[in-house]
Parts: structure tokens; C-alpha cells; sequence
């Protein structure tokens, strides 16, 4: 949903759910059919399909093998406030969270299972900023995010807006994410 906020402003909030079961003798569904979250249209402060599911993460020693982490269930959210700020260059603040959870367990993946009373703890947020290029026919997007809450981590250590350290090169290189997307994320 879109609200007009100014003649050259506007807030967009999403909300996107969506849940498969696996059937016969499957534990998940097909590759094809199930869930990711990160990247440019989706939770814009983590890598592409690097999120989940529920609060598993892939170990260091395998962060350099391009695993995408798959599930059977998403819940996903974004606020954007959009602005004019020349004719065709457009400026944007957004806000994201969401993640995958699988239905059956995983020994492979522990704490992937969705749980309906622990699943809002194992959201992923993220926040940023952005420009557009509207040229009507064709919109170039360039956004700059950074993780406000890790579901991976240890449950009092989740949230890490208090580890921020923009003057930190290595902080910078671990968590600022660029995401260059041509339209719009939603």
C-alpha cells in the first residue's frame, strides 16, 4: 500500500506471507517451490538468500561456498518512505524484516523449524537508504543497507545497533550491503 504523504512524497508498506507444506514422503518442498529472503526486493540488509531459515546460519568455514538457504515458510515486511529530490533522482529511507522457517526439522539446519511462539524472535531486520533514477521507461535503484538485528546470533545478542561503527573500515566491509536493481523493490 502506497500513502501520499506530500505531492512529492510518499510512504509504501508491504506485507508478504506465504507457507508450503511438502506432501508423500518429502520432508521439504521442491527446490523451486520454496521460500528465500535477502537481496535487492527483499531484506535489502543481507545478502541474496543468505537469511534463514529461523535462526540457522551457514558456518564460517563454508561462507565462501555459495549456499542459498531455502524454506517452506516466509514472513516478510518493508517501509519505505520515498521523495523527490530533483526532477528524475529520487531519494528513499526503508526499513526491512522478515525470514524462512522450514515445517518439518532439519539436523542439518538446527533451529529452523517455524515455532509459532518463538518465530517473531527469529526475525531479521535490517535499515538503509537509497537513490532512484526514475527515467519513466526505465528506473535504476542504488541501495545502501546495514543489519539492525542478526536471528543468528544468541538471543541477547541479536539485536547489534550497538556494535554500529561507521568509522570502522572492517565493519563497513561486514555489514554495509549495496543492492544496484533496476525498478523498484515493491
Amino acid at each position: 500500500y502506497f500513502y501520499n504523504t506530500t505531492k512529492t512524497s510518499k510512504l509504501g508498506v508491504r506485507l508478504i506471507t506465504g507457507a508450503g507444506l511438502p506432501y508423500g514422503n518429502s520432508t521439504t518442498m521442491p527446490y523451486n517451490k520454496q521460500y528465500f529472503t535477502g537481496g535487492p526486493s527483499s531484506l535489502r540488509a543481507f545478502l541474496a538468500r543468505s537469511v534463514g531459515p529461523g535462526s540457522y546460519h551457514i558456518p564460517d568455514s563454508m561462507t565462501n561456498i555459495a549456499i542459498d538457504q531455502a524454506g517452506d515458510i516466509t514472513i516478510e515486511s518493508s517501509v519505505e518512505y520515498r521523495f523527490d529530490i530533483l526532477k528524475s533522482f529520487k531519494g528513499a529511507l526503508f526499513a526491512d524484516a522478515g525470514n524462512i522457517w522450514l515445517v518439518n526439522d532439519d539436523p542439518q539446519r538446527p533451529g529452523g523449524k517455524f515455532d509459532f511462539d518463538t518465530f517473531y524472535s527469529q526475525l531479521a531486520v535490517g535499515a538503509g537508504a537509497g537513490f532512484r533514477f526514475d527515467f519513466t521507461f526505465i528506473i535504476l535503484r542504488l541501495d545502501f543497507a546495514i543489519p539492525l538485528r542478526k536471528p543468528w546470533l544468541a538471543e541477547d545478542e541479536r539485536w547489534v545497533t550497538d556494535k554500529i561503527a561507521f568509522g570502522s573500515s572492517s565493519w563497513r566491509k561486514e555489514n554495509i550491503v549495496m543492492n544496484l536493481a533496476i525498478g523498484y523493490p515493491f
